[in-house]
């Protein structure tokens, strides 16, 4: 077994917008866990790609995108050769993002990068195959999901936070398109683990949601 093997995941996983990063957040703070976005490594990969004109598909952008230096910074921003990504949360680079995650070539370059964020005294990671590809030995799966509706109004006022200019419509717009996006790319598409825990969020506080994460997560961190 080696080192890493050893350290505890717990992997959150689901659509768009279904709150998987506060839920996240709070659980690791709890835990005293690192936190991996994984989402940010696709949207700072798609603003590459809008920036320098590059199609959203095919071989050009996936070696483009893998001659750039991506780091993350000590907050768990995003670093593009040195400078902060900005603007991660646009819609267009949303959907754009969803595109790009599809290039089989683009997800094995940058999950070395989430590896990476794998450090005692554990992890939690959130995204969309983190139980199913990229930490499939979690000792805690969770698929989090909420109505598309929901989500909307979540991301709408996500996005009016960082002064963004965006109508609802057009949120539940690039809401449902993201998920047709993500349950039907060939690779690592959106989809519940085997073995994961499904919780519906719609209609349950944040806190309530984690607390249930918690209770899932005492179970096992303590059987190890």
């Amino acid at each position: 077994m080696g080192i890493h093997d050893s350290i505890p995941v717990i992997a959150i996983d689901g659509p768009s917008a279904s709150g998987k990063g506060a839920v996240s957040k709070k659980v690791s703070n709890t835990l005293g866990f690192h936190y991996l976005e994984s989402g940010l490594l696709y949207r700072a990969a798609a603003f590459v790609a809008i920036n320098n004109n590059l199609p959203l598909e095919g071989n050009l952008v996936s070696e483009f995108i893998s001659k750039q230096k991506i780091s993350w910074s000590e907050d768990g921003s995003i670093l593009v050769n040195g400078n902060i990504c900005t603007r991660l949360y646009d819609p267009e680079v949303s959907l754009a993002a969803s595109r790009v995650s599809r290039i089989p070539s683009v997800r094995k370059f940058l999950m070395r990068l989430q590896m990476d964020r794998l450090r005692e005294p554990g992890l939690v990671a959130d995204g969309r195959d983190m139980g199913t590809v990229v930490f499939p030995n979690a000792i805690l799966k969770v698929f989090l999901t909420a109505t598309a509706e929901v989500r909307a109004k979540r991301r709408f006022l996500q996005l009016k936070q960082h002064n963004s200019c965006v109508r609802i419509n057009e949120v539940l717009r690039e809401i449902l398109l993201r998920d047709s996006y993500d349950s039907t790319r060939e690779y690592s598409s959106l989809v519940a683990a085997e073995n994961a825990v499904i919780i519906d969020s719609t209609d349950q506080s944040l806190d309530c949601v984690v607390d249930e994460v918690l209770f899932h997560a005492s179970q096992r961190i303590y059987n190890l």
